[in-house]
């Protein structure tokens, strides 16, 4: 039996897209292309993955560091003259310390708790 008239069997069908490529991207030399790598998200950049060799404590480590160059070079252009007059710890009390060790605690706290919750 044939369709009605004016509904054919291909005007039916939905319309998809191509599968997906599969494998690494080649360059016109054939090499594997730089954003086809493994640690390459879908649009080429890298994930937000540590390395296994380095480890999560060495990255954060890194990522303080440059933190405290970039404030330390901002607070060095910004108020010079109060820090080499006063010293860099003017005005840092009693209730500075609680802060500090608040937050440094609470940090500590949820770090044990990422760590052994899902143990």
């Amino acid at each position: 039996a044939s369709p009605p008239s004016g509904s054919s069997a291909d005007s039916q069908l939905p319309i998809t897209a191509p599968p997906p490529a599969s494998g690494p991207l080649l360059t016109t030399n054939g090499a594997a292309h730089p954003s086809s790598s493994s640690s390459a998200g879908p649009n080429g950049a890298s994930s937000a993955q540590t390395d296994p060799a380095h480890g999560l404590a060495l990255t954060q480590i890194q990522l303080a560091l440059t933190s405290l160059v970039i404030m330390g070079a901002w607070a060095a252009a910004t108020d010079y003259a109060a820090i080499a007059k006063d010293g860099l710890w003017q005005g840092f009390d009693g209730v500075a310390v609680i802060a500090v060790v608040n937050s440094a605690v609470g940090g500590l706290t949820v770090a044990a708790v990422l760590r052994y919750a899902d143990a």
